[in-house]
């Protein structure tokens, strides 16, 4: 029996939803799923993509056959900032430097990084209560992202900074911003406006200046680290033994080093603006969170890791606010998409966001209820409906890094600071790498008494 094409609209009709897509593709997709099914064939005109909602071969995709499905060209754009590093390289290449640097996120060593976590988020707190005593609205998410790449670059490059760290902030918010759905929409139109008048394309030499940035960045921290490789953090000690033993050459160093930084910057400072709104808008929650904080002690690693209720809360938010909301694959050859056909050298996509919001698998699934995680069957690692960092042998290397930053920063900032969201609802999203609301998400904070 042949296998049919999957479901979908018509070109008519892709061409009426286009500018949802464009606009809020997050949302639209949603809605895109609950028409037509799990395996969903979009496109026009012989350009398709196809929109995979189900457990099963999107396990076949990251796992039983996830060679046959590289990340390959989904990040050309960007490739001059990730080169053929871990988050980018593909196969052999990618295996080996995954054997390499594993270590250096393992839990056995995160009582390590407590201490500079802990004096980045005494920092924020010192912010916090300027916000607070001002009475002003802020936007909680530039404050983590400061203080979480500040966190990760001392932890795992250097244990100092001596660079200002804004410029490269600022930077990686405008490479990040840069491969979403509309703008790369705007690009493809725009190019072939440049292309018929000759003129130059200033927004792509804005952001290879933004990576040019980023490079003088990380090469500082090199030129630092050979001279000190002592006080290096575990990731940069690990890369520099290999440099020493003339395995990779500088040039390796710095792309980890970028990549390390695009791959985790953004995606746990969003997770923590997540997770500080949930709590926020559910009082019921947040009490019990309180409760359960002030039961184990002073926060420190030992406590941390005691905290069962919180850790719901976390997996509860990665669920519904997943930071990496969609991702992108590619098939090498036709395969079996359950009972359709999909051709070789499609666009796969598989979004945690349509996942963790599917009916098939969850129970109320736009309901915010920690609860569900309380009798786990499977483990996360076994799961394929709940993919926050991924799954299979690509998982995010820095999961459990993530989680413990998440559960520190939240058990150390809420029993001093009550943040109280003007966005009560989220309305629609933006459309970049990382999940963000589409109206920024700005508080009052107070500070508990």
């Amino acid at each position: 029996m042949s296998l049919k094409a999957p479901p979908g609209p018509s070109p008519f009709g892709f061409i009426i939803m286009l500018p949802g897509l464009l606009l809020n593709p997050v949302v639209k997709l949603n809605a895109v799923c609950k028409k037509y099914g799990p395996v969903i064939k979009l496109g026009i005109a012989g350009n398709y993509s196809y929109i995979i909602n189900d457990k099963e071969i999107i396990r076949q995709i990251l796992k039983t056959d996830y060679i046959k499905f590289p990340r390959g060209r989904t990040l050309d754009e960007i490739k001059f900032l990730l080169g053929n590093g871990i988050f980018a390289s593909e196969h052999e290449l990618w295996s080996v430097r995954r054997r390499l640097l594993k270590p250096a996120f393992h839990s056995s060593i995160f009582h390590k990084l407590e201490n500079v976590l802990k004096e980045e988020l005494q920092k924020t707190t010192l912010k916090f209560q300027e916000f607070a005593s001002g009475g002003t609205p802020f936007e909680p998410e530039a404050e983590f992202q400061k203080m979480l790449f500040s966190a990760t670059i001392r932890n795992l490059f250097a244990g100092k900074i001596s660079a200002d760290t804004e410029p490269v902030i600022q930077a990686l918010n405008k490479i990040l911003a840069y491969p979403g759905i509309p703008q790369h929409t705007f690009r493809v139109v725009k190019k072939q406006y440049l292309r018929i008048s000759g003129m130059k394309d200033k927004s792509r030499e804005e952001i290879l200046e933004a990576g040019r940035v980023i490079d003088k960045f990380t090469a500082g921290i090199l030129d630092w680290a050979i001279n000190n490789p002592e006080e290096c953090g575990t990731y940069l000690n690990i890369l520099l033994n290999e440099f020493f033993e003339g395995r990779i050459s500088r040039e390796d160093i710095i792309t980890e080093m970028k990549n390390i930084i695009f791959a985790g910057y953004d995606t746990t400072a969003s997770a923590l603006t997540w997770l500080i709104y949930s709590v926020s808008v559910n009082p019921g929650i947040e009490e019990k969170v309180l409760s359960e904080i002030a039961s184990t002690g002073v926060p420190d690693y030992q406590n941390v890791t005691r905290l069962e209720y919180s850790k719901m809360v976390i997996k509860e938010t990665l669920r519904l606010y997943p930071p990496a909301w969609v991702f992108h694959r590619i098939s090498t050859e036709d395969f079996e998409a359950g009972s359709y056909h999909i051709p070789a050298n499609s666009w796969i996509f598989i979004s945690p966001f349509l996942m963790h919001r599917n009916p098939e698998y969850w129970d109320n699934p736009d309901d915010f209820y920690p609860e569900r995680f309380e009798k786990e069957e499977n483990s996360e690692t076994t799961r394929f409906d709940y993919i926050p960092f991924g799954n299979g042998p690509h998982v995010c290397i820095g999961n459990s890094l993530a989680n413990f930053q998440l559960i520190y920063s939240l058990a150390y900032l809420l029993p001093k600071f009550r943040i109280e969201f003007r966005n009560k609802k989220i309305t629609g999203f933006t459309s970049g790498i990382g999940l963000k609301a589409d109206k920024p998400l700005k508080a009052i904070i107070r500070e508990r008494k």
